[in-house]
């Protein structure tokens, strides 16, 4: 039974507002424009209507979402509107290379990966120590990400032992929770390829290619690539997406399908006329 002061119409729209606030506030979400009274100028809310029910009215919401559409950050060279936006074609590499693990593991590299076990035993991982690659979700990085605890505990509303049990491999992340760790990642790394490339025209799948680069080998790896560099040479779109395919152990097997992936998004419609005209070797 609810208690008395709750309104039951109210909860669903408190729970979409929540949302809202979080999607708007991260920078994920932009409507193109706004339900209701508009505010002053100066910022100031509206004053209240006389006789008029200030509270949400989920009916007229619905209508408006039907009408309006949900936005991301336009960035510089984006592409218009009908096109899968940057976001989304950083989600979709990002999670088609890292994949999904609920429970922390040692990356391909650590010594203590075990054949055919690579999951994280109590104890394994050194907080704040020195310690080899150990990634969860879709490929955080727990050992190069110190703030792991404290963001864990904010983003999740975990206490200090959940993220421990975390850490021990004793406790998973829900499907949904990696969903936002990467998305919260995606928009980090957004970032560095604009400190990178200030006021550099990007294409939104060159943009999702560079973040997912970043993503993988983080942002002073994307710096000491060349990478960046090469575009603000004014290198053509071929030449940067071969600097990608051959960029960061892409001889590795388990990297080069990566590279050749995120040079392809580089390049765009024009992926299959720039894989044609290159040595196949290049790309191994």
């Amino acid at each position: 039974m609810l208690p008395d002061n709750t309104d039951p119409a109210k909860l669903e729209s408190e729970a979409i507002q929540t949302e809202i606030n979080r999607l708007y506030t991260s920078g994920e979400l932009r409507l193109q424009s706004t339900l209701g009274t508009p505010a002053h100028q100066d910022g100031r809310p509206p004053a209240p209507i006389p006789g008029v029910n200030q509270n949400w009215d989920l009916d007229m919401f619905r209508g408006f979402l039907q009408k309006e559409r949900a936005v991301s950050p336009q960035f510089l060279g984006s592409n218009p509107v009908g096109y899968q936006n940057v976001l989304a074609q950083a989600k979709d590499v990002i999670g088609g290379a890292e994949g999904f693990s609920d429970k922390p593991y040692h990356g391909i590299y650590s010594k203590l990966r075990r054949k055919g076990d690579a999951n994280v035993r109590p104890g394994e991982f050194k907080e704040g120590g020195e310690n080899d690659e150990v990634s969860i979700a879709y490929g955080w990085n727990l050992s190069a990400h110190p703030e792991s605890r404290s963001l864990f505990k904010s983003m999740f509303g975990m206490s200090d032992e959940d993220v421990t049990s975390v850490f021990n491999g004793q406790r998973g992340l829900t499907r949904e929770q990696g969903d936002q760790l990467r998305d919260h990642a995606i928009m980090s790394f957004n970032k560095d390829v604009d400190r990178l490339l200030p006021g550099v025209q990007l294409r939104d799948h060159q943009r999702a290619a560079l973040i997912s680069l970043a993503y993988n080998m983080g942002g002073g790896g994307l710096r000491k690539s060349g990478i960046p560099d090469l575009i603000k040479s004014g290198a053509s779109d071929q030449e940067v997406a071969a600097k990608i395919a051959g960029s960061f152990n892409s001889k590795q097997a388990a990297l080069a399908n990566r590279r050749k992936h995120e040079a392809a998004l580089y390049m765009g419609s024009k992926a299959a006329d720039f894989f044609a005209s290159v040595d196949t070797n290049q790309l191994k």
